[in-house]
């Protein structure tokens, strides 16, 4: 699965950028570089508080299995 970053410049400097499939996961960065790590950081982040957020309201017998996403 592949997501589409935007990343836009500030009039002050610097970037703006955030997942267009996921609105929620937006950062910035001094450089477009930092700017791309600092989105990956978001995501991670995100995927780690839905997760948490997942399990805390799963019934205990549900089943969690990794899956990968083509």
């Amino acid at each position: 699965m592949n997501l589409n970053a935007i990343f836009e410049p500030c009039p002050e400097g610097g970037f703006t950028c955030w997942i267009e499939e996921l609105p929620e996961v937006i950062s910035q960065g001094d450089t477009l570089e930092e700017a791309r790590e600092n989105l990956r950081d978001a995501l991670a982040l995100m995927v780690e508080y839905r997760r948490e957020e997942a399990r805390a309201s799963m019934a205990p017998s549900a089943v969690e299995e990794a899956f990968a996403a083509a």
